[in-house]
């Protein structure tokens, strides 16, 4: 059982990355051309559009998704789909509450923008209020590692997204504000749209969970209170330095413009590929946390009965058949022992491989990204956005990118397998991590795009630190060498980085020295040296990432 659960893990993940590959790609293509023809000016502006949205859709899609993953021991599986698609079903309530109140704080603050800027806000509004009617409908999915339906109506929502932003860019109807605004309501809309075609219909009505007095689980809707402090953290240490840009800094319009840019560009892998493996790995260290945390339901359970029965033993005759049966219950219990031990090596075994991954991923961004960032910006962009401050940026985003992909799969292992009565303490640590963010942010702001996303490097340490911590104490029981052991399975491979190493002096050497003025050859260059080390990479260790994604047994 515990394999097919993996297997469609591995599955759904690899269908997620081919659709996002998929449509991604064409969507950054023409998202080039269309910045290409969007003054920087007013370009800057969607940063309130981006922020408007993470804020409206997050209870909705962190909070109460994260709640249902969780699933919880005294339902059965159809309770389980059933409350979650209803508890998705009261989402959207809220979101239409969030949004108005969000709607309502935008105009009254921002609204001299511009006069167009209102029109785009109602837009974003609405299409959040689209976009949230998806997530009942992909519930029952989700719960069960069957991605495909979400993976496939996202990958045709961006795309035909851009191609409509595209178009309206183009013919220059509307405000390029209003028409960054109907591009997302259309996108919204085709999400929609695709759920039910590929889903099938579902009622967004909510029923009463089967032969019950309620619609959501009492379990479900516990961690759903527990998850919603939790939940607004975690947006805060994802949107606060947009924030602090949008009010400390809410005259440089230009700064926003890059720092919007650079993040954009920097946030690639994170969105395409970490976010993936995040979703799906939290979906499944819940999945193994739940069977692990009944096991040991069932061995308390078990001790209890044991020391029950022995008691009863010694008042009735000590016969033959008793000890027999004694002897069963122990081997049981110790049976039950090593089930739960089995589900903490998986979990182990599956984290150390996956931060692996990360791990190797950011070794190709720093040691690549940064000497090629402005071959990248300049190739891309043109000279408007290759100045030093925006190279320093993206330089920094490249960090960044690597320590976010670090905290994403540990804080995915933490929130998933987290129990009820350590969630105070967790709650505890991350609000000091998010102080510390907060603080950090409003003075490192000054210096920039790149003190921003210092800040954001400063904050993903903290919090990787407090997700360690629990790790430490929850799989490796206190002990040091089994945490050392784990660190350097970890890493990636020796030729690997020091090929990694080696690669950033050449990348120096080419863009300063060899080809100062030719990005295009640049790039060409920086691009085969990667090549050639991920294809050695896959030759030397093929066979562990082949089973880590399910293809082989």
């Amino acid at each position: 059982m515990k394999d097919s659960v993996i297997q469609k893990a591995a599955k759904g993940l690899s269908i997620l990355f081919v659709m996002k590959i998929f449509s991604r790609v064409i969507d950054f293509v023409l998202n080039i051309l269309v910045i290409q023809e969007v003054e920087p000016t007013i370009y800057g502006l969607t940063i309130h559009y981006m922020i408007l949205t993470n804020i409206v859709l997050f209870y909705t899609k962190m909070c109460l998704k994260n709640s249902y993953q969780k699933r919880g021991q005294k339902a059965n599986q159809s309770e389980i789909v059933q409350s979650a698609k209803n508890m998705m079903i009261f989402g959207i309530g809220f979101t239409i509450f969030i949004g108005i109140i969000c709607g309502a704080v935008w105009y009254y603050w921002y609204n001299n923008l511009n006069e167009h800027f209102t029109q785009g806000l109602a837009c974003y509004i609405l299409a959040c209020i689209i976009e949230s009617m998806c997530e009942p409908l992909l519930s029952k999915f989700v719960l069960n590692f069957n991605y495909s339906v979400g993976a496939k109506s996202e990958a045709i929502a961006v795309f035909t997204k851009t191609l409509f932003l595209f178009f309206l860019t183009k013919v220059n109807i509307f405000h390029t504000l209003v028409n960054f605004g109907l591009s997302q309501i259309f996108y919204a809309s085709m999400m929609l749209l695709c759920c039910l075609f590929f889903g099938g219909y579902q009622s967004l009505i909510p029923s009463k969970v089967e032969g019950k007095d309620y619609y959501i689980t009492p379990e479900m809707l516990d961690m759903g209170y527990q998850f919603t402090v939790v939940s607004v953290i975690k947006l805060i240490s994802q949107e606060l330095e947009k924030i602090v840009l949008i009010n400390v800094k809410k005259d440089d319009v230009k700064l926003q413009s890059e720092y919007l840019l650079v993040s954009n560009i920097g946030s690639l892998v994170p969105r395409y590929v970490y976010a993936p493996i995040e979703e799906i790995n939290f979906n499944l260290f819940a999945k193994l946390s739940q069977k692990s945390n009944k096991h040991k339901s069932e061995k308390e359970d078990d001790n209890k009965d044991e020391k029950q029965s022995l008691v009863e033993n010694k008042n009735v005759a000590k016969s033959k058949q008793e000890n027999e049966v004694s002897k069963t219950q122990e081997t049981q219990i110790e049976e039950k022992k090593q089930l739960h031990s089995e589900q903490l090596d998986q979990a182990r075994d599956i984290l150390s491989k996956v931060v692996k991954i990360v791990n190797i991923i950011g070794c190709l961004a720093i040691f690549f990204g940064i000497p090629y960032a402005k071959a990248f910006l300049t190739f891309l962009y043109g000279s408007l956005w290759n100045y030093p401050a925006c190279v320093l940026a993206l330089q920094a985003y490249c960090v960044y990118e690597w320590v976010m992909g670090i905290n994403g799969i540990t804080e995915a292992f933490v929130q998933g397998t987290i129990e009820k009565s350590e969630l105070q303490t967790y709650r505890n640590a991350i609000y000091s991590s998010t102080f510390f963010y907060i603080i950090s942010c409003y003075f490192l702001v000054e210096y920039g795009s790149a003190g921003i996303i210092l800040s954001c490097i400063l904050s993903m340490v903290s919090r990787i630190s407090v997700s360690f911590f629990y790790i430490y104490r929850k799989i490796f029981n206190s002990q040091m060498s089994q945490l050392s052991q784990f660190v350097i399975a970890s890493l990636p491979n020796k030729i690997f980085f020091i090929g990694c190493v080696l690669s950033l002096f050449v990348g120096y050497y080419t863009t300063q020295i060899l080809f100062p003025h030719k990005p295009l050859l640049q790039l060409l260059i920086g691009g085969g040296n990667a090549g050639v080390l991920l294809l050695y990479l896959l030759k030397v260790q093929g066979r562990e990432f082949r089973q880590l994604f399910g293809k082989e047994n």
